[in-house]
């Protein structure tokens, strides 16, 4: 898949677990989540790289982190339509236009940018 404002980038997120270096992309991100909602793994990726800057813990000793998308990210049109509980073909297609189009913009991002 190839994602428009992308720009061939090949950026990687490395976590350790359990001592052992794991590395992975967007697109193995991609791979393992599903085509469905390109847009929401492409928030997910730069989430999860900006998150290994610094010590987070969800839940630890009552505190927790809170990361939230800067605007111009996810437009009104794509969380109308996402709404929307019915959708025509021509909508639906558009929606997938919009996800690509929401991740190609996230992903050509740096992270503190997203």
């Amino acid at each position: 898949m190839r994602l428009a404002g992308s720009h061939g980038k090949t950026d990687t997120i490395g976590v350790v677990d359990q001592g052992r270096d794991i590395r992975f992309s967007f697109e193995d991100m991609l791979k393992y989540h599903g085509p469905g909602s390109p847009g929401g793994v492409a928030h997910a990726f730069r989430v999860l790289e900006r998150a290994e800057r610094f010590v987070f813990r969800v839940g630890y000793r009552g505190r927790a982190v809170t990361l939230i998308v800067r605007e111009g990210f996810v437009t009104a049109e794509f969380i109308v339509l996402a709404r929307q509980k019915v959708r025509t073909i021509a909508e639906e297609r558009h929606l997938r236009d919009l996800k690509l189009d929401m991740a190609g913009r996230v992903m050509s991002a740096p992270a503190e940018a997203v």
